[in-house]
């Protein structure tokens, strides 16, 4: 399975920004998150969340995500290399 999906990395990626160019809204946007390192990914996924969350205790000095592993997705994203082929 991992042999064949690599020789169509070519066609998901271009399947990937075609969803995410019809799809994104304002009132329905995308949010992008780079996992190269999934634990990374996934506390900074969190952060997001609970970044995002208004909450009784939020606590003033809650670290921001990392905006270069979750981000809004743009067009701009494919420039600035944050979403790869």
């Amino acid at each position: 399975m991992d042999a064949k999906a690599q020789k169509l990395w070519k066609a998901y990626s271009e399947a990937r920004d075609k969803m995410l160019e019809r799809t994104h809204t304002v009132t329905s946007p995308w949010t992008v998150v780079r996992a190269g390192d999934k634990e990374h990914a996934r506390l900074n996924i969190i952060r997001d969340v609970l970044w995002r969350l208004h909450y009784p205790g939020k606590h003033r000095r809650l670290h921001r995500p990392d905006p270069a592993v979750v981000f809004p997705y743009d067009k701009a994203c494919y420039e600035r290399g944050l979403i790869e082929a």
